[in-house]
């Protein structure tokens, strides 16, 4: 067996099995959803709302819900990206509710690989990086929170993904994957408000990581570049069309 070999970009040779193993896990993860789903996905109050405004998405009636006298009205305190996710699987042929079976069954593979991804990053050893997987896959919270109809999944997707594409861009020094980070950040806000937060962390790393005061300013400008243009265009839309930013 191969041993792993660190090198001065940060690119690991080897270890391939560390990759046989965190697919088979992923793949395991979407059979397990199923498994715990006979019956289709769990729908709760919340779950109501994203169904129903990917369904309008998809009726052309933009984000919204009915109301109780038949009208539709705008979906504020709601992010949109969940919705927006389920409407683009349903695009493939499945029905709404099916669609958001399919999306979360995938995040829960998404979800234990890139953990794995993460630890590996974090520790270059693929043996932690195996048990952290595994560990997500055993785990009745974590599991448990892909098997409603909620955004959850989606977004723990995006915080992983902006994490590992901030890392990157910073141990590489390329901005585009600085830029991608902001992407997801934005994405991740638009899937829950707590998306905030990688903003906020991103920018800590950039200033802890960047050795001078220039390419830290530099730095986070391109990441706020690919950050701030999908929640400024949510919130304005909700002040346009309800007075409010984000019904709270």
């Amino acid at each position: 067996m191969k041993k792993t070999v660190h090198t001065q970009s940060g690119k690991i040779k080897g270890a391939w099995w560390l990759w046989v193993g965190l697919f088979a896990l992923a793949l395991a993860a979407v059979i397990l959803f199923f498994y715990l789903t006979p019956d289709g996905i769990g729908l709760v109050n919340d779950s109501v709302a994203y169904i129903a405004g990917a369904r309008n998405l998809l009726d052309g009636q933009g984000y919204s819900r009915l109301t109780g006298d038949g009208t539709t009205r705008p979906i504020t305190n709601y992010p949109p990206f969940f919705s927006i996710m389920i409407a683009l699987v349903s695009l493939l042929g499945w029905e709404t509710i099916q669609a958001s079976a399919v999306l979360n069954a995938s995040l829960l593979g998404v979800n234990v690989l890139l953990l794995g991804v993460v630890v590996w990053r974090v520790t270059r050893k693929p043996s932690l990086a195996l048990l952290a997987s595994t560990s997500f896959l055993i785990s009745a919270p974590l599991v448990g929170s892909h098997l409603f109809a909620m955004s959850e999944p989606l977004y723990l997707a995006l915080s992983f993904a902006c994490l590992l594409l901030l890392a990157g861009g910073l141990e590489r020094g390329r901005r585009w994957l600085v830029f991608l980070a902001g992407l997801a950040a934005g994405l991740a806000f638009i899937t829950r408000y707590v998306g905030v937060s990688l903003f906020i962390t991103a920018i800590l790393a950039i200033l802890v990581w960047q050795p001078a005061w220039r390419s830290r300013l530099a730095t986070s400008a391109i990441f706020l570049l690919g950050g701030i243009p999908a929640p400024l265009a949510w919130l304005i839309r909700n002040r346009l069309v309800t007075e409010t930013v984000a019904n709270r």
